[in-house]
């Protein structure tokens, strides 16, 4: 930049001095000295603040010109010829760095550009630890009964249940109508004539007895089984000591289970039942029941 000296014409003042020579102050004047001053160049990097370059070489002042007669202003001198301007300076320093600005207000966020290609899969990761079993949900409504399926194969029939209870005795029922007499057998070799005499009629009256025994637990037939009189009840369904009847005038049979037994499978006496060994089982709660018919005659004189 370019500056103007300015000088004032200054009046002589007299003021005490040494001797008898007075001091004076030149009044100033007003003279045009133009100084040639160089610009500065400052050099600064981005976002910092740069020294002033040295100052170009002061070109030469130019003839000064006449002083005028006291109290009126000189006539302003030619300028003189602007100086060569000086080498540039070296670079200064660098300055320090100046305080950060204050951010601006941020800005309205720009459209999001388009997604990128998809990447490829990871690896998958451990499974996780499992959380705690939750409370069981409410049970829903029943649903309808599924189609039936195929009737599975037969299985393997089970042992054999134990035998019921016998039921109580019917009433005996009514006797059949008296079937037709056998075939007549042969006539015997005639007797000795006996003394003569009137000849009585003489009549067959039946009695039957029955007792029935039901054993609690089964009885294993493979070895021989005893079984007490005692055991047996009567029709009336009380207890005895003994088989009443048994004897040359009648006769009796055994039922198991509502079936006659062959007479030699067996022997009766008046104490007890004794059944020999042979194979099978006779079942808890089977019935075992006696009939003992006695045969009584009467005669009948007429």
């Amino acid at each position: 930049m370019r500056q103007k000296k300015v000088s004032r014409r200054h009046r002589n003042i007299a003021l005490p001095g040494r001797g008898n020579v007075p001091l004076a102050c030149p009044e100033p004047t007003l003279e045009a000295a133009p100084t040639k001053m160089e610009e500065i160049k400052t050099v600064s990097l981005p976002e910092t603040q740069g020294l002033l370059a040295q100052q170009g070489s002061q070109g030469l002042t130019g003839p000064r010109g006449e002083r005028g007669e006291a109290g009126s202003l000189g006539v302003q001198g030619v300028a003189g010829p602007r100086g060569e301007r000086g080498e540039p300076g070296s670079t200064g320093a660098q300055g320090l760095i100046g305080p950060q600005g204050v951010a601006g207000e941020q800005g309205p966020p720009g459209v999001q550009g388009p997604a990128g290609p998809r990447g490829e899969r990871g690896e998958p990761g451990s499974a996780g630890v499992q959380g705690p079993i939750g409370p069981p949900g409410v049970a829903g409504e029943q649903g309808p009964p599924g189609v039936q399926g195929p009737v599975g194969s037969r299985g393997e029939q089970g042992e054999p249940g134990s035998a019921g209870v016998q039921g109580p005795v019917g009433p005996q029922g009514v006797a059949g109508e008296q079937g037709p007499p056998g075939v007549q057998g042969p006539t015997g070799p005639p007797g000795e004539q006996g003394p003569p005499g009137s000849i009585p009629g003489i009549q067959i009256i039946p009695t039957s007895d029955r007792y029935f025994y039901f054993p609690d637990t089964d009885l294993d037939l493979s070895n021989s089984v005893t079984v007490s009189a005692s055991e047996f009840v009567n029709d009336e369904g009380g207890s005895i000591s003994q088989f009443v009847g048994i004897g040359m005038t009648s006769y009796y049979n055994l039922y198991i289970n509502g079936i006659v037994q062959p007479g030699n499978s067996y022997v009766l006496t008046a104490d007890g039942l004794f059944i020999p060994s042979q194979s099978g089982v006779l079942f808890a709660e089977t019935p075992v029941i006696i009939e003992i018919v006695q045969l009584t005659a009467v005669i009948l004189n007429k």
